[in-house]
């Protein structure tokens, strides 16, 4: 079995405030992984693609890629109605706030270790690969990290763990997959 660690971050609390008048919090973890955009090089190939931070978002039922990471690499466009213009097929969807457009692709992520460089085998994930923000100017790119999604994507099929003890302020997180 494969296993690589996931990279665990507060993103806020949410604050109750109870009847007696004391507050209870409740930390909002985010986790991240470490990703490379594209196919894995073979021998005497060069490395173009650099490892990025991924958000591994638990709500994202697609993964989502920013234009400047995957405008590089090889994909498998998945075919839907035909853009405005005759060309590329492009859909629009809000995303974290932002109306964005998108191509429907197929593209391969590789997930490595935080702290080292084991990884998971190399999977082919259904993506929506980010041309631009819809209502912002062209080239205005918002989001900027990769949002890894839960349907046909590197989490399915493999195990996330989330580790928290409140006492140490100690938490960890992991990515297990049998097939690895």
């Amino acid at each position: 079995m494969a296993r690589i660690r996931l990279y665990p971050a507060d993103a806020g609390a949410d604050t109750f405030r109870l009847a007696d008048g004391s507050a209870l919090a409740a930390r909002v973890p985010r986790l991240f992984a470490r990703v490379r955009v594209g196919p894995s090089p073979g021998a005497g190939e060069p490395e173009y693609r650099r490892d990025q931070r991924a958000i591994v978002g638990t709500g994202m039922p697609v993964t989502v890629v920013p234009m400047d990471l995957w405008e590089k690499v090889p994909f498998t466009a998945i075919p839907t109605a035909p853009g405005p213009d005759g060309g590329l097929p492009v859909t629009e969807r809000r995303i974290l706030g932002c109306m964005y457009r998108y191509q429907l692709a197929r593209i391969t992520l590789a997930l490595f270790d935080h702290t080292t460089d084991d990884r998971l085998p190399d999977r082919g994930v259904l993506a929506r690969l980010l041309v631009a923000p819809a209502d912002q100017p062209a080239g205005t790119a918002l989001l900027q990290q990769i949002v890894l999604g839960m349907a046909d994507g590197v989490l399915e099929g493999r195990t996330l763990t989330f580790r928290h003890d409140r006492a140490e302020a100690n938490r960890e997180a992991w990515l297990d997959d049998p097939a690895g």
